[in-house]
């Protein structure tokens, strides 16, 4: 890893062994690992990817964020200043160089050990498309199998209303788990009676 910056916030870069820069494929699929322990709450690291170095900010505008872990002890179930592991699923959007960025004083807020990108086992995580009625894609969830799945939010129109997240064959799917294989849903509506 090589710390390069472009603002006041460090972003640390990824090197392969014969010195290049580690890069992600747009469309492949990935799992990220590492252990890790906080500091102090609300401290965050984020994972992305640019083909040159980022800016940190609000907006990323040079960059796609893949991974986002921010330390909330609540959240995380992680006391301070004890280990965690930190476990995540994602499909880059854009090919680019690896970049961790971290927040204000991440870098004395974090300890970081055992971060691993590699592709994702088709065994451990599925891939759920969201629709709207007519096709329009609506959102992507790339997830470990068995987690819980959130269904997109959907709002209702002023002469219909939602009615369920529906196959391509028509069933109504009730799961909220992240399913086995990789599936399509679409949103359903019904008239107001």
């Amino acid at each position: 890893a090589a710390t390069e910056t472009a603002s006041a916030y460090p972003a640390v870069s990824f090197k392969n062994s014969d010195g290049s820069s580690y890069q992600l494929v747009a469309g492949e699929r990935y799992k990220i690992t590492l252990a890790f322990r906080g500091h102090y709450s609300g401290q965050y690291i984020r994972f992305v990817t640019s083909q040159q170095v980022p800016t940190m900010g609000v907006n990323l505008s040079n960059s796609k964020e893949f991974a986002n872990l921010n330390y909330a002890p609540s959240q995380l179930g992680v006391d301070l200043d004890e280990w965690g592991t930190y476990e995540a699923f994602f499909i880059p959007e854009e090919t680019g160089k690896v970049y961790m960025l971290l927040s204000g004083n991440a870098d004395r807020c974090f300890d970081i050990d055992s971060l691993k990108i590699e592709i994702a086992d088709e065994s451990e995580a599925s891939l759920v498309t969201f629709y709207d009625a007519d096709g329009t894609l609506l959102e992507k969830r790339f997830g470990k199998i068995g987690e819980r799945l959130i269904d997109r939010e959907i709002y209702h129109t002023e002469d219909k209303k939602f009615n369920g997240w529906r196959t391509e064959d028509g069933r109504l799917h009730t799961a909220n788990l992240i399913p086995a294989n990789d599936l399509e849903l679409y949103a359903s509506y019904t008239d107001y009676e």
